[in-house]
This record gives C-alpha cells, structure tokens and sequence, in this order.
C-alpha cells in the first residue's frame, strides 16, 4: 500500500494544521487496515517501511518515532 502524502505533510502530523495527521494516518489506520485485511505478521518484527523523496524522509521520521511499529526501513 502506498499513502499519498499530498504534496508537502513529510508525513508527520502537523504542528500548524491542527487537521493534517498523516504520522497518525500511517500508524494506526493504514497498519490497522492492512492487518485486518491480509494475511500479516502483525508486530514489528513482520513490519518495513520504506518511501523515496518525501516519502523516504516519513519512513525514516516514523520509523525513528515508532520502533514499535516497524523492524526495518527499506531503501
């Protein structure tokens, strides 16, 4: 699955627009929806993220944040 962004969250929750909650999106709805609708190992050790340009900066920001969540980044 691959989340838009749009065109500039850095896929974190926003400081300033107190309704732009893409770090909250990926970690508990996107994970969630995944896990409940393939076949998964549900826990960080099944679990990568991975994105390029924008992207690759929210896989490094939330794998960094949320150990928890995702064993690896890819590249």
């Amino acid at each position: 699955m691959c989340p838009d962004g749009n065109y500039n969250s850095w896929y974190i929750d926003s400081p300033v627009k107190t309704a732009s909650k893409f770090e909250t999106y990926i970690t508990k709805e996107v994970i969630a929806f995944i896990d409940s609708s393939y076949r998964t190992w549900a826990s960080a050790n099944g679990r990568a993220i991975i994105g390029s340009s924008m992207g690759g900066h929210g896989a490094t920001t939330l794998l960094a944040k949320h150990p928890d969540l995702f064993a690896e980044q890819g590249a």
